[in-house]
């Protein structure tokens, strides 16, 4: 299965592509002044990205009149969009918090009609977003025999716990992950003035140089046994997280593990009505028509010396194929995730190496066993969210009370006595017995099993983003971090890779010194 897009121009590329910009920085940060910060900053980030975007624009209107529209003459510009008919799209990464993966449609293709005049799209999220509203609940990790760390109302004594138990290995863990995400945080302001690239490597190194590659190929403990956070530290809290986001242990690649643990503050976006609607109103912005059916091969022709790229299909109507100029693949090419084939290229594309992570997500409604968690009396269990220890009698790595995807102002937590909507992430999924553990009685049970992320150690390298001429390869960002976010910063790489490919504006690809040019330009 796949994902296949193709764009007329940048306009087009960046409605495809507006990063979601999740609020990163400040992990561990609890307090009201701290969060303020924050958010300010975002704003402000934001407000930069969009101004510089639209005075580009307007400086430079492009495409130029001198230069041959991206679709030949003959072509139509009727816009077509592929969308599987029944499942295919995969559920959406079953975290607590923030923005995770975007559940879109596993086969996709598309070229969209052309505006006039053509419209400025700037990087913010889709018009009409709302930020759901944040429902409080403690959090606590469970060792599979007791608590061995437990959140409280009092932040103070949440820092206290922290220095009592791991010393200041806390602080240490923040300003390093701050340290990552200050950097990580520049590819807004270098896509805000056109920039891409044409490898992960190059696009790391504008972020953070070498240092930013070798995260890619070390793991998280090391890199935080580095700066002195201690094992314990790394045992009790850093493995919670990841096993909760990631499904793996601490020995995931550093930049990938900076990302979770920066996703884990409480500060990060959440869409009102579900995080899907981001894809969604991408789809709408582009004003593609969707047609229903499964993309089997892509095949290489040329007409007047210039690679052209047949897409076959099939759909209610049978099978079929269309001509494009661009081509974005966005499925995994790897053996479990992909079962098309590319034609006539020499040297051939073959997957890349590398397996998926499996995962089970089970909602589950009913009465939580609170006396497995050491809580005899029900209406004393105080967590809205467990996390677990990497601990192998453990069948489960997290679980949570889940909200709805609209939370009103009246909205409140059920009491721990009472039925709720629980989410538990585990490899397997739940037998009786192990959900018997887990609860008193349940009503329902609801599972979804799927690969959600890159297993980390199954890949040595990073693939490309350039399978060809005109034919780009999205997914491979995962295997540098695997987020909602990363994936909209590689759209937009793609989107204005492929804009400045085709119109030789080499001198915005795979530049050095970007800060430098960036405030010389500003």
């Amino acid at each position: 299965m796949a994902s296949l897009r193709a764009f007329t121009n940048q306009e087009m590329l960046l409605a495809a592509a507006m990063p979601v910009t999740a609020g990163f920085s400040g992990f561990l940060r609890s307090n009201d002044e701290s969060r303020e910060f924050a958010n300010r900053n975002h704003r402000r980030l934001q407000r930069e990205q969009t101004q510089a975007f639209r005075s580009r624009h307007e400086v430079s209107q492009r495409p130029n009149p001198a230069v041959p529209a991206p679709w030949g003459s003959g072509r139509t510009a009727e816009s077509h969009r592929f969308v599987p008919s029944g499942g295919g799209a995969a559920p959406w990464d079953a975290r607590a918090r923030g923005l995770s993966r975007c559940p879109v449609p596993t086969q996709e293709l598309a070229h969209p009609v052309t505006r006039t005049p053509p419209r400025p799209v700037g990087p913010s999220a889709p018009p009409g977003l709302r930020q759901r509203r944040e429902v409080p609940g403690k959090s606590a990790v469970f060792s599979g025999e007791h608590f061995v760390l437990e959140e409280t109302d009092w932040y103070l004594l949440n820092l206290f716990r922290l220095w009592w138990h791991y010393g200041i290995s806390f602080l240490r863990l923040q300003m390093w992950v701050e340290e990552v995400m200050e950097k990580f945080m520049r590819i807004y302001k270098y896509q805000a003035h056109g920039y891409a690239f044409s490898s992960l490597e190059e696009l790391l190194r504008s972020l953070g140089g070498e240092a930013f590659v070798n995260m890619t190929q070390r793991s998280v403990a090391e890199a935080l046994l580095e700066v002195g956070v201690t094992q314990r530290f790394v045992d009790d809290v850093i493995a919670a997280v990841l096993r909760s986001s990631y499904g793996q242990s601490v020995l995931v690649p550093a930049f990938a593990g900076a990302m979770s643990l920066a996703g884990a503050q409480g500060s990060t976006w959440a869409v009102e009505g579900g995080n899907k609607l981001v894809c969604s109103g991408l789809l709408k912005l582009t004003k593609a028509n969707i047609i229903h059916g499964r993309v089997t091969g892509v095949s290489l022709h040329s007409s007047e010396g210039r690679a052209l790229y047949q897409v076959h299909y099939t759909s209610s109507e049978g099978q079929g194929s269309a001509f494009y100029d661009m081509v974005v693949v966005t499925t995994a090419l790897h053996p479990s995730r992909s079962n098309f084939s590319f034609q006539n290229f020499e040297p051939p594309i073959d997957n890349f190496p590398g397996t998926f992570q499996p995962s089970v997500t089970s909602v589950v409604h009913g009465y939580l066993n609170s006396s497995y968690f050491g809580f005899p009396d029900p209406k004393l269990f105080p967590f809205a969210s467990i996390l677990t220890t990497d601990t192998p009698a453990l069948f489960f790595n997290a679980m949570d009370n889940i909200c709805p995807v609209n939370v009103s102002a009246a909205f409140r937590r059920k009491q721990p006595q009472e039925a709720a909507v629980w989410r538990v992430l585990s490899e397997q999924p739940l037998d009786k017995q192990q959900l018997k553990t887990l609860f008193r009685s349940y009503y329902s049970v609801q599972v979804t099993e799927w690969q959600s992320h890159p297993r980390y150690d199954s890949a040595k390298s990073l693939p490309p983003i350039v399978l060809h001429e005109n034919l780009f390869y999205l997914s491979g960002v995962e295997w540098v971090a695997s987020s909602m976010e990363m994936i909209a910063v590689a759209a937009k790489n793609v989107a204005l890779l492929a804009y400045n490919r085709w119109y030789q504006d080499l001198e915005k690809i795979d530049q050095k010194d970007l800060m430098h040019k960036v405030k010389t330009e500003l």
